[in-house]
């Protein structure tokens, strides 16, 4: 008040100071708004962290000297302090999916280590993502009964019972003040061609807009709540088509496509906003919401990602400990050497050399005529020097076997053609030259191809060598590797295939091969 007196006899101009005053009265109210009238909630969410709970470089800011990051532990210190960061009332924590695949502790612990970490954090609610099925549907059951937050997910459906399946619910309540809020999960309606047959057996996945319109109406119309949050494993596209066609959202907290949401979304019609917070677990999510106590309606929000650089959230120490207990049980020898490499190895399209090296790997082993690798099974990269067991499964997270199919030349042609069609990653190849136009109508792209040198014969049998995932993912994407001749399971693993080949040859010096070319 002293500072407003002031301000308005410095004036001259008697219409000034009065629109002067009037700005400062209404911008910075003398008497501050009673604190019962509203609620402040922050929403802190995290997305796709595959594993990655410990603390890790931060390479996509600084490939040469990367900043740490502290992950889970840094989550939890921010919690910790969250009375003194944040001008909110209360808190929630929440998970949309992709939470275990992908790293060491995680994938060797079957996600028991992220679901520790997860329950000393407190998540409320996780949705699962379509690689938390990827050791099958009883592990991630397992993983449910032993979570402390209820895994949410409205469109999965058990075939026999048609209903959700037992320890999974398509939404929460949460009673905060006054204030109602209904959390529904969904996750994308990709799953049968994401995931493999024998991993998602007895369930169904029915049309996620629908089953979440369905539900919104039941927590509008039946339940009565006053907030409604969508925890999404669809994809950020995905989220702007569900927020248009569903009304009734008021925030959409996604994940699947690893974007990073800074400014937050807002649909223009149904005003739902929508957010999310990158991949591999180095950014949390903050949505602060301020709801009226009278209306229940939003009154004002903010959104930011949060980097969770050591040096300025110290990682929490119990979250470390759990951590480390799990890492002394599963991880012993991952950081032993076992190779050298001369160069980079990269991943990437058309062709990559971590890609021809993987697919080296595999006709070494099984002296096969041509080997094929999906270039989105690579995960990561490994720098020039020592390779460790650590670098190969961050490269290589999943459990896929080998799979050894007799395959004709016209088949392993139109896998070409499928692999430069473009609507996804090139296949990575070996025992295989080819040479095809981009600018070609599909199907109609591979101009040359040869195995081992000489024109493949359409009529011939070949012996083709390829991971799981390709022989086993159902819809169209790599459909031709399913009417092969004969299919053998190996039941080696991918990942044991390279490691073994590394310790075999110990120096690489391989770059890209000239394999797949572009006309």
């Amino acid at each position: 008040m002293k500072i407003i007196i002031q301000l308005y006899f410095l004036k001259k101009n008697y219409s000034i100071k009065i629109l002067f005053l009037f700005f400062i009265f209404f911008r910075f109210p003398i008497f501050p708004a009673n604190a019962a009238e509203k609620l402040t909630l922050s929403i802190f969410h995290t997305n796709d962290i595959h594993g990655g709970v410990e603390i890790s470089k931060a390479n996509y800011i600084d490939p040469e000297f990367p900043p740490l990051t502290g992950n889970s532990a840094s989550i939890q210190t921010i919690l910790k302090r969250f009375k003194t960061l944040f001008n909110s009332d209360t808190y929630i924590l929440l998970d949309a999916g992709d939470f275990f695949q992908g790293a060491p502790v995680s994938n060797l612990s079957k996600g028991e280590a992220v679901i520790d970490v997860f329950n000393k954090m407190g998540y409320r609610a996780i949705t699962p993502g379509n690689h938390d099925f990827d050791m099958g549907f009883d592990n991630l059951k397992k993983l449910a009964q032993k979570c402390n937050a209820p895994m949410i997910v409205c469109n999965m459906i058990d075939e026999q019972t048609n209903e959700i399946p037992e320890l999974f619910k398509p939404y929460i309540i949460l009673q905060i003040n006054s204030v109602k809020i209904g959390i529904i999960g969904v996750i994308t309606d990709d799953m049968p061609r994401l995931s493999t047959k024998k991993n998602i057996a007895g369930l169904k996945f029915i049309n996620s807009k629908k089953a979440v319109k369905k539900n919104v109406d039941i927590l509008l119309s039946h339940e009565k709540c006053d907030v409604i949050i969508i925890l999404s494993h669809l994809g950020f596209e995905e989220d702007k088509i569900l927020a248009q066609q569903v009304s009734g959202i008021d925030l959409i907290v996604g994940g699947h496509s690893h974007t990073g949401v800074r400014d937050i979304y807002e649909d223009p019609e149904n005003h739902t906003l929508i957010t999310q917070a990158y991949a591999k677990g180095g950014t949390l999510g903050h949505v602060e919401l301020s709801i009226d106590l009278h209306s229940k309606k939003i009154i004002y929000f903010k959104n930011e990602l949060i980097s969770l650089f050591t040096d300025q959230f110290k990682p929490d120490k119990e979250i470390l400990s759990i951590i480390s207990d799990w890492k002394n049980k599963v991880e012993r020898g991952f950081d032993d050497v076992i190779a050298y490499t001369k160069y980079d190895l990269r991943r990437g399209d058309p062709e990559s050399n971590l890609g021809d090296l993987i697919c080296d790997a595999l006709l070494h082993r099984y002296n096969a005529d041509v080997s094929f690798q999906n270039s989105g099974g690579i995960r990561a990269e490994i720098k020039k020097g020592n390779i460790t067991v650590r670098d190969i499964f961050n490269v290589l997270p999943f459990d896929n076997n080998i799979y050894l199919l007799k395959m004709t030349g016209a088949e392993i042609t139109e896998a070409l053609e499928v692999s430069v069609e473009g609507s996804h990653g090139n296949l990575q190849v070996a025992g295989i030259e080819m040479v095809y136009d981009p600018k070609f109508p599909k199907f109609k792209r591979v101009v040359d191809s040869k195995i081992n040198g000489a024109p493949i014969e359409k009529n011939k049998v070949y012996t083709v060598v390829t991971n799981s995932y390709i022989t086993e993912s159902d819809g169209s994407t790599y459909a031709v590797f399913k009417g092969a001749g004969s299919m053998v399971d190996t039941f080696d693993v991918l990942r044991d295939v390279v490691i073994d080949y590394l310790k075999q040859i110990k120096n690489i010096d391989i770059d890209i091969q000239g394999r797949i070319k572009i006309k």
